[in-house]
């Protein structure tokens, strides 16, 4: 890579280190350090890899169904796959998945997504009318 291109993020120091200073997704790639001098020259690879966290992109804040009509709570995140969705409600873990038949209630349901890397968690009110 030419460190020319991206000189506002990456720099050398004197012992010949590269340095991300902000690295970024399109960082990753195979990297070859050369060295020469008047002994001879040897050359060394090194493969970085970006992980990045998923980041929950679609959900909504609040969603209203009538009694007994199907209901979906969206939970939707960007990252390196795979990514785990996880709903809980009042703490407990339950079978709310978009393979899963189940009877929810009323009340508050948080999606978590996770890689990796990290993850990230987002929270929806469901709101059951006609009760």
């Amino acid at each position: 890579m030419d460190i020319s291109l991206h000189q506002t993020r990456l720099y050398r120091q004197r012992n010949s280190s590269l340095y991300f200073l902000s690295v970024r997704n399109y960082d990753e790639g195979v990297y070859t350090c050369e060295a020469t001098n008047i002994l001879g020259q040897d050359r060394q690879t090194a493969t970085i890899r970006v992980t990045v966290m998923p980041v929950i992109v679609g959900f909504s804040g609040q969603v209203s169904s009538r009694l007994g009509a199907p209901v979906e709570l969206p939970c939707r995140a960007v990252g390196v796959l795979p990514i785990t969705y996880t709903w809980t409600r009042d703490n407990t873990t339950g079978p709310h998945t978009s393979t899963t038949t189940t009877t929810i209630t009323d009340g508050d349901y948080y999606c978590r997504a996770e890689n990796q890397a990290g993850s990230d968690r987002i929270h929806t009110v469901l709101l059951i009318t006609g009760i």
